[in-house]
């Protein structure tokens, strides 16, 4: 549950490789969760793609 005056709170687990990041939320304060979600998915896959170039560049 999300305490007075505190919008979003973040879960992060992993296991066996994979991780998952729960959130639960103040819908007074974050009116589209789902749009925060899809924020979340598209800064991991930049990650996911710079971490690739950097490791192709540090191969060559």
């Amino acid at each position: 549950p999300v305490a007075d005056g505190l919008g979003v709170f973040h879960v992060i687990s992993s296991y066996w490789g994979q991780f998952t990041i729960s959130t639960t939320c103040c819908r007074e304060m974050m009116p589209a969760p789902e749009f925060y979600r899809e924020c979340l998915q598209s800064s991991f896959e930049e990650l996911l793609a710079s971490a690739a170039t950097a490791r192709k560049r540090k191969a060559s």
